[in-house]
């Protein structure tokens, strides 16, 4: 995925945006899409977009602790996006839904995720986050072996479902006609 790094007219930068989004905003005349010497790309807002409300105070850290234990046992120690180990210093808070909209800071919104991937994703929609896992786990099964893949899924703790075993039917139980005994077919002579 292409990110586009995002600056006012006055070179004040805001959080990067996928490209499809910059070539929408552009397209409307709200901005330009801009090549630096670097080779990024840049969108260039053509006016100051209004003061946002400042980001909500983050919660103590005795409260991000519990959380990430609760995340740990829940999800594993992968992150969300590269599905790579992280170490407990590397994990960050990851909310699917921003609180810049006002998303709860419910497990359910929870998920961990290395700092960087946390970044790049930030300013996505939640199915675009999700887009960007798949797409991960895609490409992480596809280089393992069909063997190996049942690993890969279960180190990241995601469900597999098991094939049911094929049962024979069960053999029918011998029972003898009430008639053959009444008519002596099982009486020796």
């Amino acid at each position: 995925m292409t990110i586009v790094h995002v600056k006012d007219p006055n070179g004040k930068p805001y959080a990067p945006t996928s490209i499809e989004r910059a070539t929408e905003c552009a397209s409307k005349g709200r901005g330009a899409i801009l090549f630096d010497s670097d080779g990024r790309i840049w969108l260039e807002l053509a006016c100051a977009p209004p003061p946002s409300e400042p980001p909500p105070k983050s919660p103590p850290s005795s409260w991000r602790k519990k959380r990430i234990i609760r995340l740990r046992e829940r999800d594993g120690d992968h992150c969300f996006y590269c599905l790579r180990l992280m170490t407990h210093e590397q994990m960050t808070l990851e909310h699917l839904l921003s609180r810049r909209l006002k998303a709860s800071d419910s497990l359910e919104n929870l998920v961990l995720a290395h700092r960087v991937c946390n970044e790049n994703a930030g300013h996505l929609s939640i199915a675009e986050k999700v887009r960007i896992r798949e797409q991960r786990l895609i490409d992480l099964l596809m280089n393992h072996a069909p063997q190996q893949r049942l690993r890969v899924l279960k180190e990241l703790r995601i469900p597999v479902p098991t094939a049911k075993k094929n049962k024979s039917p069960p053999k029918p139980k011998k029972t003898h006609h009430p008639t053959a005994i009444t008519q002596g077919a099982y009486l020796q002579s």
